[in-house]
């Protein structure tokens, strides 16, 4: 099967806009204003498919030379990976064999061991610049490399040997060669092996060799429909494409704004006779003169001029008010197809009375957390599983840092929690400090409870109100219940009462 072109595509947009047109009739029409009708300017607008898709080289230089460009590609990433990654025990994991459970500090012993081993081959580095090159290139991985794992065009098998490099690669030096055939198989249709070639230094050979797709930890770009990553070499597209055309249009408003700036106030000099000293051939002699005044205006701050015959001015190109705003908006459109806001874009406080940012902040937090969730924790699981072994799971800290006062009202508020279940019964004292300050700081939540004893007496209650205890048996000799020797033989109470008045 060929595969298609970008003018195979193009052809394919035209028939699906050309099918729209010939199926979509109706909609508001107003024959006198022209609306809906032929007359009508939006009548024949349409999208228009470029057919170019941004390449390496340009990306290259767009994230080496733009800021704005390097923030939209990396600030999620960034972001994400700010705080770190934490490992915990796995929810299969905490208890051991035939129903032991594990002690928390030999785990917690284990869990700092493998931080420290995550730390020592740069896990997070690693998995941030795979996953920046990614977005940029629509494609670029980490390239695991194991010791006696048999061949490189062969799957990776678990219980390989140790790992002893990563390596980060982008979409240039990672091309497809071979796809998955079986239709009932997962991933039909996706590469499974990539034609890796490295250059090892500048000026060398590039090597070329065959890898299986389980040997890498791949990132992606944009989410990208299947038709295009097929012209686009099975690639997604850079997450710059979408923002491409937004940013160069907000750039070139910028620049032109910049520009007035400059002229806002322009000096002018009126010569009598200058168009016939240039007829004449004077050039030379009016160009001297020129340079003369502004060594002077530059050095004595005078500007000398013939009485007569000369004249300066400043004329003003008038303000610039309302462009603010547009510019403004401008950047409110690129913030747009970044899919983040304007504070995070441009690094700026919001503005306004009574401002925040806490919405869009929020918001923008909510996208790092799908990042983390969705893209990050799957890749560093699988190199935590090669590093570390099976049993840890892979956690983000939180995004969102309180300030002191926020900070203790959330402890107050703790507090009072705490006590209300210590007063109830609910909680013993030592199991809320357990929860407080068990794993060395104050963390909220009930996480270190160990349920066990409270299972235990909840079992017992359910018992004793499902079989209650019998009463105790009445000895017929004494006549009386041996639990009360104050009842006498007759069942009347024994104890003297007092005289009658």
């Amino acid at each position: 099967m060929p595969v298609p072109d970008a003018k195979h595509f193009d052809a394919l947009a035209k028939s699906f806009r050309k099918a729209g047109r010939s199926l979509r009739q109706d909609g508001w029409q107003n024959a006198f204003t022209g609306l809906g009708g032929s007359r009508d300017k939006s009548a024949n607008t349409k999208w228009r498919f470029s057919g170019k898709f941004l390449q390496p080289e340009e990306l290259d230089l767009l994230y080496a030379e733009n800021d704005l460009c390097q923030t939209i590609v990396g600030a999620i990433v960034d972001d994400a990976l700010r705080e770190g990654i934490e490992l915990r025990p796995a929810e299969d994991s905490e208890e051991g064999e035939e129903g032991e459970t594990l002690d928390p500090e030999s785990d917690t012993d284990d869990a700092k061991e493998a931080q420290a081993e995550l730390d020592a081959w740069g896990v997070t580095e690693l998995v941030r610049e795979a996953r920046i090159w990614g977005r940029l290139y629509g494609r670029a991985g980490l390239l695991l490399v194991v010791k006696n794992g048999g061949l490189a065009e062969e799957p990776l098998k678990d219980d390989a040997g140790e790992l002893i490099d990563i390596i980060v690669v982008d979409r240039r030096e990672l091309q497809p060669r071979t796809y998955y055939q079986d239709p009932t198989e997962a991933k039909f249709g996706q590469p499974e092996t990539y034609m890796l070639t490295v250059t090892s230094a500048p000026g060398t050979q590039a090597t070329g060799v065959v890898v299986h797709e389980s040997r890498f930890v791949l990132f992606g770009g944009t989410l990208t429909p299947k038709r295009i990553k097929i012209v686009n070499d099975m690639a997604d597209l850079s997450v710059l494409q979408s923002v491409y055309d937004v940013l160069k249009k907000t750039e070139s408003n910028w620049d032109a704004v910049c520009s007035a700036l400059t002229d806002m106030s322009q000096g002018v000099i009126k010569i009598k006779g200058l168009i016939e000293a240039i007829a004449a051939g004077k050039t030379d002699a009016l160009a001297a003169r020129f340079e003369l005044m502004d060594a002077m205006k530059s050095m004595l701050r005078t500007l000398p001029l013939d009485a007569e015959d000369e004249e300066f001015e400043y004329v003003e190109r008038g303000s610039l008010s309302g462009v603010e705003g547009l510019i403004d908006k401008s950047f409110q459109r690129v913030a747009t197809a970044a899919k983040m806001p304007v504070t995070r874009l441009l690094r700026v406080s919001p503005g306004g009375l009574n401002a925040t940012g806490a919405s869009d902040i929020q918001l923008w937090y909510d996208e790092v957390r799908a990042e983390q969730r969705i893209v990050l924790k799957p890749a560093i699981q699988k190199l935590v599983d090669r590093i570390c072994g099976p049993g840890w799971e892979v956690c983000f800290p939180d995004l969102e840092k309180q300030n002191p006062l926020e900070e203790a009202q959330i402890h107050v508020a703790q507090a009072t929690a705490d006590n209300t279940y210590v007063t109830m019964g609910a909680l013993t004292p030592s199991e809320i400090a357990k929860c407080r300050f068990g794993k060395g700081h104050w963390a909220p939540g009930y996480d270190n409870v160990d349920m066990a004893p409270h299972e235990a007496a909840l079992d017992r209650e359910h018992e004793e109100l499902v079989n209650p205890p019998e009463p105790p048996a009445i000895d017929p000799a004494l006549g009386a219940d041996p639990s009360n020797p104050e009842a006498s033989d007759d069942g009347t109470d024994s104890q003297e009462k007092p005289p009658e008045a």
